[in-house]
């Protein structure tokens, strides 16, 4: 079976809502324990009675002191660690001999992350990681050198540990190997061993790092990031090193900004994102609100747009750079982004990325991920071409019937023309594979101007609604020959009184079959309902 290689830390709803619906400020570097602000930037403070943390300019993350780690600051609802707001800045973290345990959700929004290191006195681990988000893909390695490690159970919610690429380097025959193995079932595979004459990587950048002043007209972009707006050509340029994701003073000109400049030197648009429902969204960070906006000039070093950055912007075409691998949650939700190509490099574009927008082509290519309802409701979509090899996810945001479900074109009424390629589908839920050649359940949902559908092989499944309510459908091209499972026609569910019909193909539409003759895709097309001689 193939897993996708994403997990992330557990990041509570309730902490997300209330740290990010009011601006986020700059502070002074050092987190007071006695005069906290969670929505200050902070790049130094306190995590306990006797440990300490600071950020140093290669963003890593260090901890250090004695004894037991702990959220310091208590602000009702909530508790904070001083660093949350720093999180996505951070590359490396290192936890310095002497902590004993490392405290649950301790590491939130750290989705740059790439390398951790505990220490011999570690004795209780509380990292929770869940499979079914994607905050750290970069995560690559992370070195124990506790050996006295009994239980790994709290770390993740799903018993084995994903084919996640993440390197466990510890010691030999040690407790924390048998606790590994039995805990989350970790295999050599997984494994690469330290022996005694390997010792801790010692820490000598031990300054905080200095964030950027905040003026009239700039500030602190990142931690090694600023802005800054000039009034007489409407330009908001970012220049720096690293990540766009600390404060939004910047917002303040939102209505006069009508260019965007991304030096070199910026690698993502770190926008967040607080609560969201089927009728409001409540953004902090990225560019929501720019509403003069005319055009953006990304990074050449750009890897990340994130989540919401161009949500309901006005532009109307991007170039993306040849470095961009990833495209956030609703990054160009309900924008009017017409024209935009994506690079070979892009990896991943999150769910509902392009809802809403007005986008007249996509040029996906094979290996990419797909989130749920990814192009929802692009109406001005005409022709899909769908590779092989794509991972499809369902959606986990609720609302339209989408929570659990692909959508993945459903309401895009303008596509007449749907082409999928050899073995091109994985329906998948996180890293539940259900078919790995199938066709994601309400895929074309409402696709009313769909015509022509060509399968040229290797769809063995086509579940639920996939082409429910394309009642303009002429022509379905079965190139495959071994369709071996499809809803039958006039399968339906009720909610109420109300029928609810769960059949692949619109039972009001009659297309065309071209199949082959006496192939298993005859049969089950047959014993469904769908095709008579």
């Amino acid at each position: 079976m193939k897993i996708k290689r994403f997990f992330s830390l557990v990041i509570t709803t309730a902490m997300t809502v209330t740290a990010l619906t009011s601006a986020i400020t700059v502070s002074a570097i050092k987190a007071d324990e006695n005069n906290f602000n969670p929505k200050a930037l902070y790049t130094s403070g306190k995590c306990g009675d006797d440990a300490n943390w600071f950020i140093n300019s290669d963003g890593t993350l260090v901890i250090s002191g004695n004894g037991e780690m702990n959220r310091m600051y208590k602000v009702v609802p909530n508790e904070y660690f001083g660093w949350e707001k720093s999180g996505n800045n951070i590359n490396e973290i290192i936890i310095e001999d002497g902590i004993t345990t490392v405290s649950k959700n301790s590491f939130v929004q750290m989705h740059n992350l790439s390398k951790i290191t505990l220490p011999p006195s570690i004795k209780t681990l509380g990292l929770t990681f869940l499979d079914n988000f994607t905050q750290h893909p970069h995560l690559k390695d992370i070195y124990i050198y506790s050996r006295q490690i009994s239980d790994f159970s709290p770390i993740f919610n799903s018993g084995t540990w994903p084919e996640s690429g993440v390197i466990w380097h510890i010691y030999k025959d040690s407790i924390t190997e048998a606790s590994l193995k039995n805990d989350l079932h970790l295999t050599n595979d997984n494994i690469k061993y330290i022996t005694d004459d390997d010792s801790m990587p010692t820490v000598k950048n031990r300054d905080a790092v200095e964030l950027a002043p905040l003026t009239e007209t700039s500030g602190p972009a990142g931690l090694l990031t600023k802005w800054e707006f000039i009034d007489s050509n409407k330009t908001l340029t970012f220049s720096g090193s690293g990540a766009i994701s600390l404060g939004d003073d910047y917002k303040k000109y939102a209505k006069t900004t009508e260019h965007i400049v991304m030096e070199s030197g910026i690698t993502s648009i770190k926008a967040q994102t607080g609560l969201i429902t089927d009728s409001s969204i409540i953004i902090s960070q990225g560019f929501y609100g720019f509403t003069e906006l005319k055009d953006v000039k990304l990074s050449d070093t750009l890897k990340e747009i994130g989540e919401s950055s161009f949500y309901g912007t006005p532009i109307t075409s991007l170039e993306l750079p040849p470095t961009l691998e990833t495209i956030g949650r609703m990054a160009f939700t309900n924008s009017n982004i017409e024209e935009i190509s994506f690079p070979d490099s892009l990896k991943t574009i999150g769910e509902v990325a392009f809802k809403n927008t007005k986008i007249k082509s996509i040029n996906l290519h094979e290996g990419m991920t797909i989130g749920g309802s990814a192009f929802l409701g692009c109406e001005s979509l005409k022709e899909i071409n769908i590779p092989r090899n794509i991972l499809f996810q369902r959606s986990t945001l609720g609302g339209q019937g989408m929570a659990r479900e692909h959508n993945t074109f459903s309401d895009c009424t303008g596509i007449e023309k749907v082409t999928i390629e050899d073995g091109s589908l994985i329906d998948a839920w996180t890293h539940d594979v259900q078919s790995e050649d199938g066709i994601p359940e309400n895929f074309f949902l409402n696709c009313s101007s769909l015509k022509t559908v060509i399968l040229k092989g290797n769809v063995d499944y086509i579940p639920n609604q996939v082409f429910r309510g394309c009642t303009s459908l002429k022509d379905v091209y079965f190139y495959n020959t071994g369709l071996k499972s499809i809803i039958a026609k006039g399968t339906n569910t009720s909610v109420g009184t109300i029928p609810t019909y769960l059949d692949s193909f619109d039972f009001n539409s009659n297309p065309t079959f071209y199949i082959y003759k006496d192939s298993t895709t005859e049969t089950t097309l047959k014993n469904a309902g769908y095709l008579t001689n």
